[in-house]
């Protein structure tokens, strides 16, 4: 570490606290990263997966309420009860288009997701268009018998295919909840952990630059400040000892060094000059 030594003192506090300070960055780094991590998981839960999911029942709901309409506008005789039930369906059709919409919109960057709607969409469609096309004026029309047979023949079907695929999505939806609410704490964990590891480092780094710092810096100082002591007392033997470092401890050490050597010098030549002025006298 002879390099380190002979940096000046400026230097060596500001590499000194730019490592601390580098630890610190590197821990907030690593606390920002999985914070970030959780709050997407959180955000990507409740905007896409808890999304799909209600929509996805409502959809079902929906559906089971057209059903049910239509089946009330066939049991009843008026005309006027008929109307009303229609409109019900008409309804109930609208908001289903919006839910799927909706849904298309939300997941169409999931290929997986969006080729599930679009098979779901297919067979919703064909449902209503078989609905609304043959079995409403059917039953406008009086024939309920070829009404029913209708609507328990393939729209029973498709209203079986619309319920299966519809709940697979939803179970795929909340599958991939306890998928991200499990990486999240794992993440986070994860985390904690690397924070915790950081903070130790840090911790140690810092203690250890401390005790180096003293090594290089106060102990030396502290050695100077005993040698002029002893050199204020009269004693001119010492010497700092702190080899040929070039930074500001390694310059006041060597005029520390001087300074004696010519109180040495002068002392010397002031004992001469007494001892001659001795043997004169």
């Amino acid at each position: 570490m002879k390099w380190f030594k002979n940096l000046s003192t400026r230097m060596k506090l500001f590499l000194g606290f730019g490592i601390i300070i580098a630890l610190l960055i590197a821990v907030t780094v690593i606390a920002k990263r999985g914070i970030s991590f959780v709050e997407k998981s959180q955000k990507d839960i409740v905007t896409m997966e808890f999304a799909n999911t209600i929509d996805l029942l409502a959809l079902k709901a929906n559906e089971n309420e057209t059903r049910v309409a239509l089946l009330m506008m066939m049991s009843d005789s008026d005309r006027t009860g008929k109307e009303l039930w229609h409109q019900r369906v008409k309804e109930n059709a609208e908001e289903i288009s919006k839910l799927m919409q909706r849904l298309l919109e939300r997941n169409k960057n999931d290929q997986t997701i969006l080729n599930r709607l679009d098979e779901l969409n297919k067979v919703r469609l064909a449902f209503k268009e078989t609905r609304d096309t043959q079995i409403i004026p059917l039953i406008y029309d009086g024939k309920i018998a070829e009404a029913k047979s209708l609507g328990l023949g393939v729209q029973t079907e498709r209203f079986d295919k619309i319920r299966s695929i519809t709940m697979e999505m939803v179970k795929d939806a909340e599958q991939k909840v306890q998928y991200r609410i499990t990486k999240s704490e794992e993440e986070a964990k994860q985390t904690l952990s690397f924070f915790a590891l950081a903070g130790i480092i840090s911790i140690f780094t810092g203690v250890l630059i401390v005790i180096f710092m003293n090594s290089i810096i106060a102990t030396p100082l502290k050695e100077i400040s005993n040698i002029a002591v002893r050199v204020e007392s009269g004693d001119l033997t010492v010497a700092p000892s702190l080899g040929d470092r070039k930074d500001e401890i390694g310059v006041l050490a060597h005029m520390f060094s001087k300074m004696i050597e010519g109180l040495r010098k002068q002392t010397a030549d002031v004992m001469e000059a007494v001892n001659v002025l001795a043997s004169s006298s």
